[in-house]
């Protein structure tokens, strides 16, 4: 309601929002009465917009029957339940040229409205003011400077991807504020908060600078309970804003590209120049902040006349002594990460963005190309992001049209925290609307903290899982078991490449399987089958010589059949799996010949009668489909999805797994019968055929609602 409208517009609007702050809201008045004053002194009307939004009935009761209150106020019920979209419509119904943002439990130096106004009308360009100093009472004790941007015109901007440095206490025109709305921030729904933080960034991005009013000060009460706090343990996030559209324009370093060192090894120049930045910058602001190591005494002057509202403030010597001064940090290397993608994405817009740890050697990465290539083959643009601090040989395998970044060794000097805040930023400001996480726990990891916020933003959230690991105690490990239960309300569907593991998720976490979809994955299939298995007592092994692997199965088949010679081409991938390859290369029916770039490139210059494979757990392994399309048949572990391909009809399962003896005699019934194991592989292949091409695989692709 307005209380009355016969008078001319006021000068100024001071908009204050109130929630449940009860008689706490009288002393808000009281305090705001004193700058109201002080301008009534200096000639200019200030009108106080109070907005009561979802307010509880003490505080409507209190600022509806002040005595305080003028008859040009205005008072405005709202029930947003949101500070940003409140001071908004308290923006909207105010006569004032100029507008003061306010909370309803805050003090303020009575100089505040004047100083800011006359700093605004004394710059040019557009600009926004902030009191020079918050200073902090209550649940803690500090004083801080606020950043001017033409005082420290070198303030690094990369900064304000971590740190919010400027407060929410502002000033400026009302068309500057009716032109840059306060974003809606409701954490609950969205798991978007710091309305402040967002709202200041998009001021930047629009051309207007934050600045200062010289001795000016918000005393602001923090609570043990509040909205920031609220924010803080919902893992809130700032919304999307064009700030973070645009890093070129506000990062103030130029990335030089890494060089071999002496040694041959490339020298990370890019952390090297931001970490000396930032010593820089500390360096400075150290400097500048020893100035301030005490409550300056014009600040302590007007707690003194402000403990006549509240006795608590009165600046004794004790009091003041519990300030401590604050420097707001400087965390400007996950910006610059930020901002170095960025530069690397330049103009695409990706419409899928997959997670994935690496692009090295592996099934799961394999499915990575197959997922990359179909989408390219739709039309799709395809960001891939690897977040490990490793190397990823297979991305040159990665085709043109895609894009590639490497947070991971980009922002090798990051935290997870950090790496994740980069992660989740680019994920949010980019174009795509599909995103895909493949064995990237930092991908779960986002989808866990906030995957509410990507649904907010039209996000459509994919993961894939293939089967659970095992760790040396033999306790379950996978990517499910750890984030299944956080992250299923936010995912679209997960895909398995299996039959079986659906089932097995199933049975661990009482999922329902309509949002879990089996997507067997191609394999190269010639047009003209060839059958390859030759007539000889070669065997061919291939895989990782890891513990799932049971490279310690095949060690003893090659010692029950020292008649039959073992072709390996295994690698390791930590230093407790060398004492196989020891193992291995002391039997004398065995050559290990390490990794190997191309199944099909083996097949090529050897013979061999058998493909063998001895693995724990899995989810339908590539290499055995690659080993059937290039033309030899299979003896394989009957275990997870395996036999949804080798069963007795296209292959010689083993049922026994655990046992060398078991793997021994079904390699010999096969060596010992060709006619049998050239029909079996002929219905191994007419199963490739039928189920395990490309064209299958986009079809199977495209029928998954929400993926393209």
């Amino acid at each position: 309601m307005e209380l009355s409208s016969d008078h001319q517009p006021p000068l100024i609007s001071a908009i204050v929002t109130f929630h449940s702050e009860g008689l706490i809201a009288h002393h808000t008045l009281l305090g705001l009465e004193r700058l109201r004053r002080f301008a009534d002194n200096n000639g200019v009307g200030v009108e106080l917009v109070s907005v009561l939004d979802a307010a509880d009935a003490e505080t409507v009761r209190v600022v509806s029957s002040s005595p305080l209150l003028r008859k040009y106020d205005q008072i405005i019920q709202a029930n947003n339940r949101d500070p940003g979209l409140s001071r908004n419509l308290g923006i909207q119904k105010a006569k004032g040229t100029f507008i003061g943002i306010f909370d309803g439990d805050d003090y303020y130096t009575e100089n505040w409205l004047i100083e800011a106004m006359r700093t605004v009308q004394a710059k040019t360009g557009d600009v926004t003011v902030h009191p020079e100093y918050q200073i902090t009472f209550g649940s803690d004790f500090c004083i801080a400077r606020s950043i001017d941007m033409d005082e420290q015109q070198n303030y690094p901007m990369a900064n304000c991807l971590s740190i919010h440095p400027w407060t929410a206490c502002s000033f400026g025109m009302r068309e500057m504020y009716l032109k840059n709305p306060y974003h809606p921030a409701d954490v609950r729904q969205t798991g978007f908060g710091y309305e402040d933080w967002h709202w200041n960034l998009e001021i930047v991005a629009n051309g207007f600078r934050h600045i200062i009013a010289h001795k000016t000060a918000h005393f602001y009460r923090r609570k043990p309970a509040s909205r920031l706090t609220n924010d803080i343990s919902c893992n809130a996030i700032i919304p999307v804003t064009t700030f973070f559209d645009n890093p070129e324009i506000w990062i103030n370093k130029t990335v030089e590209p890494e060089v071999p060192d002496s040694n041959g090894k490339r020298k990370n120049r890019f952390g090297e120049k931001v970490v000396q930045l930032i010593r820089n910058k500390i360096w400075k602001q150290r400097e500048f902040s020893e100035q301030i190591s005490v409550i300056p005494e014009w600040a302590v002057v007007e707690l003194r006349s402000i403990s006549q509202i509240e006795p608590d403030l009165f600046p004794t010597h004790d009091f003041i002594n519990r300030f401590r001064r604050y420097e707001p940090p400087l965390e400007t290397i996950p910006g610059e990460v930020y901002a170095e993608c960025c530069s690397m994405i330049s103009d695409y817009n990706p419409d899928v963005i997959i997670l994935v740890p690496w692009l090295m050697r592996g099934g799961a990465d394999l499915g990575v190309l197959h997922h990359v290539n179909a989408a390219l083959s739709v039309g799709k643009n395809v960001l891939v992001i690897a977040t490990l601090n490793a190397n990823s040989p297979w991305k040159e395998r990665l085709p043109q049209k895609a894009r590639f970044i490497e947070i991971g060794t980009i922002g090798s000097q990051l935290s997870e925290d950090q790496r994740l805040r980069v992660l989740t930023r680019l994920v949010l400001q980019s174009s795509a609307r599909i995103i895909h996480v493949i064995n990237s726990q930092l991908g779960w990891e986002m989808i866990k903290k906030y995957g509410k916020s990507l649904l907010a933003v039209e996000k459509t959230i994919f993961a894939s899982a293939f089967c659970d690991d095992f760790d040396n105690n033999n306790v379950r490990w996978s990517y499910p078991r750890f984030y299944l239960p956080d992250c299923w309300p936010y995912l679209k569907g997960l895909m398995c490449d299996s039959v079986f593991y659906p089932g097995e998720l199933k049975l661990q976490f009482g999922i329902s399987t309509e949002k879990v979809h089996t997507l067997y994955f191609p394999t190269f299939i010639p047009e003209e089958h060839q059958y390859r298995s030759a007539s000889n007592q070669r065997v061919l092994w291939a895989g990782r010589l890891t513990r799932q692997k049971r490279p310690d199965l095949l060690i003893g088949v090659a010692r029950q059949l020292p008649d039959v010679s073992f072709d390996v081409y295994g690698y390791t991938y930590d230093h407790q799996d060398k004492k196989y390859e020891q193992e291995l290369n002391e039997l004398p029916n065995v050559r290990l010949h390490g990794s190997y770039d191309s199944f099909g490139e083996i097949i090529k210059s050897n013979d061999y009668a058998l493909f063998f494979y001895t693995s724990s757990w899995d989810g339908l392994p590539n290499v055995v489909l690659e080993a059937v399309a290039h033309g030899l048949p299979v003896v394989a572990s009957a275990v997870c999805g395996i036999p949804e391909f080798i069963n007795e009809r296209t292959g010689y399962p083993v049922e026994d797994v655990a046992e060398p003896q078991a793997y021994a005699l079904r390699i010999e019934e096969a060596l010992g019968n060709v006619t049998e194991r050239q029909h079996r592989w002929k219905n191994a292949f007419d199963l490739l055929k039928s189920r395990h091409s490309s064209t299958d695989f986009v079809q199977n692709l495209s029928k998954l609602e929400g993926y393209f």
